[in-house]
């Protein structure tokens, strides 16, 4: 019995592992104990307009990451609804620039696509096949300034919660962009989350 507990305690340990080193690449991650909180994402969303390059303005992000800088995403259209990712960011240590690719496709509710919401699926070109898949909401944007995106994974007792805050231009006034993310994150009940943003190191890239 002792020797199949450690058996299903190894690999939810891989499991977690997994997930947190594939979605922290560029990303931000909060690790916690609990469900995932109920999420609306934004209606009425024009995807088009989504489209094109974003900077990572902040999010929550583990220790690691404070070794990182210059995080974009570059968003491209799809036929079906769907829409890809090729995110990048540099090393702080010797400035070289990794870049992940994925892919967002619409979140199905009752059977239909949901406004907003996708399942975000990262390639590892490694094994040429999905790396990692989580969901992907975006709760808010204007198109032209900034956006807010969100995710939760529930992995047995926990969850991985992902939140950034994403600008098109990096000489955005900074005091409007959080008191937005703020006013947004407060209509979902996740206003918690807020303080646990960290600014996204955006100097000489």
């Amino acid at each position: 019995m002792w020797k199949c507990l450690k058996i299903i305690g190894t690999e939810l340990l891989l499991k977690v592992s997994v997930i947190v080193l594939l979605q922290t690449t560029v990303q931000g991650l909060k690790f916690s104990y609990g469900s995932c909180p109920s999420i609306e994402p934004m209606a009425d969303i024009y995807l088009k307009r989504y489209m094109g390059v974003w900077h990572q303005f902040a999010s929550i992000r583990p220790v690691w990451k404070i070794f990182s800088k210059c995080v974009k995403f570059h968003y491209t259209m799809g036929s079906n609804g769907e829409f890809f990712i090729e995110s990048s960011h540099k090393t702080l240590s010797n400035d070289i620039t990794k870049t992940n690719f994925g892919i967002a496709k619409p979140e199905e509710y009752h059977g239909l696509p949901q406004e907003a919401g996708f399942n975000m699926h990262y390639f590892n070109w490694f094994r040429n096949k999905t790396a990692v898949t989580t969901p992907l909401y975006i709760l808010n944007t204007d198109y032209e300034n900034y956006a807010v995106e969100y995710s939760c994974t529930e992995v047995t007792w926990f969850t991985l919660q992902r939140l950034q805050v994403l600008v098109r231009n990096l000489e955005v006034n900074p005091t409007f962009v959080l008191d937005y993310t703020l006013n947004t994150l407060e209509a979902e009940e996740i206003g918690h989350m807020f303080h646990y943003l960290q600014t996204t190191n955006q100097n000489n890239c």
